[in-house]
């Protein structure tokens, strides 16, 4: 009876050690895996930041995060004209994920609407940002790079709140968050909105009404998320100023993380 005591106590600790193991080498290979962001808009997403005024800590790259840039992989450091809410984003995603590689994927224009220039496969926005995505990853491929498309942060809507198409923008928004969902082969991929200011638009309304889709959107969606930019510091009534830019690429990083764990905790409940 000891004997057979022995063999289920070595058959027990051998099973436990194997899953202990396994589970070890799954949590390495998705440390390994490199983690890919977009971030798409128009032109506060372009970025009105001066490198100028960038606080010493954002103006050397991290050692693990690039951005596409000039039809290549670059460190994450901002030209000489201007920078967007990418500089801070990096720099937060990364305290967030320290032991990852991380790549961003920018693409904005001054100007640009969701309703024509954005839409899916059409839209002159659209193909640019499509045709960028394909690139920089088969870069990633070249160089043998395993990836993941992690996530994307938006920060686009006042050209269609202007241009009184504010009525439709959560029906366009839906197409263009499944569109690039399918990109990155991810139904369940996080897309963060950064609600825009209500200044373009706002005396015919459309500013308030376009503001309300992009939270009726983050709030329908599952995977989706949204934050305030309202008091973030301006450097005119529709457009952010060099702090106003990096207090934006905190909050994105802030929300996403925030969103990811709680998809992981829903799901975890699921299964208890």
């Amino acid at each position: 009876m000891k004997h057979l005591s022995k063999y289920f106590f070595l058959t027990s600790f051998i099973f436990t050690l194997f899953i202990f193991n396994n589970t070890f080498l799954v949590a390495e290979d998705k440390q390994a895996i490199a983690k890919v962001f977009l971030l798409a808009g128009q032109s506060n997403m372009v970025g009105e930041g001066k490198p100028k005024e960038l606080p010493k800590r954002y103006r050397n790259s991290p050692k693990n995060v690039k951005i596409w840039k000039n039809e290549k992989w670059e460190p994450l450091i901002p030209n000489n004209v201007h920078f967007g809410p990418e500089i801070s984003f990096g720099h937060s995603i990364k305290d967030f994920y320290p032991n990852q590689q991380i790549y961003l994927i920018k693409h904005a224009a001054k100007g640009s609407n969701l309703y024509r220039d954005w839409k899916p496969k059409k839209g002159k926005q659209a193909v640019q940002f499509s045709n960028k995505i394909k690139k920089a990853l088969s870069k990633l491929k070249e160089q043998k790079i395993s990836y993941h498309i992690s996530g994307m942060m938006w920060l686009q809507g006042e050209s269609d709140a202007a241009e009184g198409n504010a009525m439709s923008y959560a029906k366009n928004l839906i197409i263009f968050i499944e569109h690039i969902r399918n990109i990155g082969n991810n139904k369940e991929m996080p897309f963060i909105i950064a609600r825009v200011l209500d200044y373009f638009g706002s005396k015919t309304g459309q500013a308030q009404i376009l503001r309300n889709q992009q939270i009726k959107v983050a709030t329908k969606d599952t995977y989706a998320d949204w934050f305030s930019t309202d008091h973030c510091e301006k450097l005119n009534p529709g457009h952010y100023n060099s702090n106003g830019c990096l207090e934006i690429g905190r909050r994105f990083a802030r929300t996403y993380h925030k969103l990811v764990n709680n998809i992981k905790n829903t799901k975890r409940q699921s299964h208890e």
